[in-house]
């Protein structure tokens, strides 16, 4: 096996030296980061580093010659050349961290070397950013509209620094004007980004896997980094001669969004990563441990249609979970391994009949209960455990089932509270004061949207009455309530409590307490000012609900479990 090699030391190269590779294009920003996201003070402070000679950290590129990635054809809102212009077997360097800091300096400086080019390339003014002759401060575009003309006429903008005669030209004014010291600033900014030396560390290797695992590993701007980026780009072809089709891993991902946003929100949530696993699938390779990234990229440039045929597997799964499990959208799914294995299984079994339905959906209950992809080893067995279910929907639901999962200290992430919070949804708890003919739809599609920020603790620790309440009570399931942040006080409220006073006394009526899953029971031991009382009688209720949904499915709990 032959090691990834990272240069020893870095390689310090001018701003010049590195704006022009990119101007040249023998140093390419790859599609692998879709926008540029940092906003005008993030770029500001990183020209004011290099002005007062801080460091702006390590830049990361990709050396190879054998492999051609899609890159930008604009950088900032710039021009550069094709990536066709590269000649196949000559040296690419591909930026795997330090696309905002090359945005930014590009978007700055690049027109200085572009020349006469920048004013027939030049794109909208938000990449502009000026200096301020006398404060020694730097502006973006934006932040200067609204200032007097006196502040602007001080400004010099970055994009004439690289270019002589127009660094020239605009001081010319300042010294007619006699402002000896802001030819001094300007001096002193030009000298600086001409000596200031930017570190780049190239990954040198020809292999895919450890170009992949080093590009999602980088993340120094705190930028979440996902392996489908890189392999789109690994992967991306244009229209080829012969009636090869062109294989755009992302702009596919986009299309598949697009079909379901109606049915499935905040659509933004199903992301790439549950996509690319589907896709892997799909192509029949392992699921787990999916890090073989060169035999991916060349399944998918050889089978491009996988692609709208994960899209038609997604949209089955996202109306099965829908219209069967409650699942309005990608928050509120417990595990991403349940959805990628619907979708791979759904593309070859649908329509599914009721036997199939009813499988299917005490195969996600079980999933969900017993924490089954707590273990991502479990997928590819999985799968094949999925398949013979719907072939056979008497056969067993997870032959190497767990016990279920207790009710405890409430945590939304955790797969086991989501299938509590659907479990509160179903009871329809009001989401508006408006009355509504589908209350269960609502709640469920308000859980969708929100996720975890739709459940809030009933009774706070910040109450009067609850500070001698247990601590792990407060978190308990049956403290938990589904409703809308700007209804929380009013449901408190309505819950009236008397003797110690832990809500204002007002009415409520028993439809809201069903809503709510709130029985007679609990809701008198609040009324007489037992909190503890009421959470562990709402806790119980719950699970007594829980208790049947099992049983009602056919899943047989393990002894001593909480669902026994």
């Amino acid at each position: 096996m032959t090691l990834p090699y990272y240069g020893r030391v870095p390689t310090l190269v001018s701003i010049a030296a590195l704006l022009d590779a990119v101007r040249e294009g023998s140093l390419r920003i790859a599609r692998f980061q879709r926008r540029f996201l940092w906003d005008s003070e993030q770029r500001t402070q990183l020209l004011d580093s290099i002005y007062r000679d801080y460091p702006i950290g390590t830049l990361f590129v990709w050396r190879t010659r054998q492999h051609r990635l899609a890159s930008e054809q604009r950088v900032a809102d710039l021009p550069v050349p094709d990536e066709s212009a590269n000649d196949d077997g000559a040296v690419q360097e591909y930026v795997l961290d330090g696309l905002q800091r090359i945005s930014t300096l590009y978007g700055a400086l690049g027109p200085g070397l572009l020349g006469a080019e920048a004013d027939d390339a030049r794109r909208a003014p938000g990449w502009d950013v000026y200096f301020d002759l006398d404060a020694e401060t730097f502006s973006a575009f934006d932040d200067l509209e609204q200032e007097s003309d006196d502040l602007k006429r001080r400004q010099l903008p970055l994009s004439v620094i690289l270019d002589t005669t127009r660094f020239l030209d605009a001081l010319e004014a300042h010294r007619r004007s006699n402002h000896p010291r802001r030819i001094e600033n300007a001096q002193k900014l030009l000298r600086q980004i001409n000596r200031y030396q930017v570190p780049i560390l190239p990954l040198i290797t020809e292999s895919i896997e450890d170009a992949v695992q080093s590009f999602t590993r980088l993340n120094t701007a705190g930028t979440k980094l996902d392996k489908a980026a890189i392999l789109h780009a690994l992967s991306y072809r244009k229209e080829e001669h012969g009636g090869r089709d062109a294989v755009d891993l992302l702009r596919a991902f986009d299309d598949i969004r697009e079909r379901v946003k109606d049915r499935w929100a905040p659509v933004d949530a199903l992301d790439d990563e549950m996509l690319r696993h589907i896709v892997v699938a799909e192509l029949q390779l392992p699921i787990y441990g999916d890090d073989d990234h060169g035999r991916f990229v060349t399944a998918l440039r050889s089978s491009p249609q996988v692609l709208e045929r994960v899209g038609v597997g997604v949209e089955r799964a996202v109306e099965f979970l829908r219209a069967h499990c409650g699942v309005g959208g990608p928050r509120v799914l417990p595990y991403m391994f349940q959805f990628v294995l619907l979708a791979r299984v759904l593309l070859t079994r649908w329509p599914l009949d009721e036997a199939q339905i009813d499988a299917a959906r005490r195969w996600f209950w079980a999933t969900t209960w017993t924490h089954h992809f707590a273990s991502q080893r479990r997928v590819q067995g999985t799968l094949k455990n999925l398949e013979r279910l719907l072939d056979d929907p008497t056969g067993e639901v997870l032959p190497d089932a767990r016990s279920v999962v207790p009710m405890g200290r409430f945590q939304f992430k955790r797969a086991r509270d989501k299938a509590l919070a659907l479990l509160l949804a179903e009871q329809g708890p009001a989401v508006s004061n408006a009355p509504t003919e589908d209350p269960i739809t609502e709640a469920r599609a308000m859980l969708a949207q929100l996720g975890g920020d739709a459940l809030h603790e009933l009774i706070s620790p910040r109450m009067d009455g609850a500070a001698d309440i247990d601590a792990t009570l407060l978190h308990d399931a049956g403290n938990i309530v589904l409703t809308p942040n700007e209804h929380l006080p009013r449901l408190r409220s309505q819950l009236a409590g008397h003797g110690r006073e832990l809500f204002t006394p007002t009415p409520c009526d028993d439809a809201m307490l069903q809503r709510h899953a709130i029985t007679p029971a609990a809701f008198e031991a609040l009324r007489r000012g037992d909190p503890s009382g009421f959470i562990r009688l709402r806790g119980e209720h719950l699970r007594q609900l829980e208790r049947a949904r099992i049983a009602r499915l056919g899943f047989a709990s393990a002894p001593g479990s909480d669902a026994s």
